[in-house]
Parts: C-alpha cells; sequence; structure tokens
C-alpha cells in the first residue's frame, strides 16, 4: 500500500512529542472534521518504540516501512507508516 501523497493532504503535519492516547483520539476526531479528509496517518522512526504503541491503541494499521536517512541521533533510518481511515 502506497504512501498518502503530501498534494492530498489539506491540513498541516502535527508533531508531539509525547503522546497519550486521549490526546490521539481527539486529533484524529479533528483530523476527520476537515472535508475531504479520507484518512489519517502517523509516520514515526521504527526506533521510536513508544511511538508505535499510540497509533496501534487507537485504531491506525501498519501500512509500510520506508528506509530513510536517519534525521536525528538515535534513529535507524526506517520509517514507519501507520493509516487510519475515515469511518463510514
Amino acid at each position: 500500500m502506497s504512501r498518502i501523497p503530501p498534494e492530498s493532504v489539506t491540513c498541516a503535519a502535527v508533531t508531539i512529542r509525547r503522546w497519550h492516547i486521549a490526546d490521539a483520539a481527539a486529533l484524529n476526531e479533528a483530523g476527520f472534521s476537515v472535508d475531504g479528509i479520507e484518512a489519517l496517518e502517523i509516520v514515526h522512526d521504527a526506533a521510536n518504540t513508544a511511538s508505535a504503541r499510540v497509533p496501534h491503541r487507537v485504531g491506525f494499521i501498519r501500512v509500510a516501512d520506508m528506509p530513510v536517512e536517519p534525521s536525528a541521533p538515535g534513529e535507524v533510518g526506517i520509517d514507519v507508516t501507520w493509516r487510519l481511515h475515515r469511518p463510514l
């Protein structure tokens, strides 16, 4: 499954250092309140295992692991992409 193309996204990316499940659920609701948004994505480096727990717990599906150039110390250079489609 391919990543959602950037030109299809109509809102800015949100970066949060410390996720909480309630915060993630609120962001999901806010994202889907925008007309035309059919899916949300979360992307994190594979080394960040804490970040992997949040999307899984709020219903996102892991859809891709893509090699990238690490952008910070401690990263392994694999972007993990999670996707949640708009509820029917």
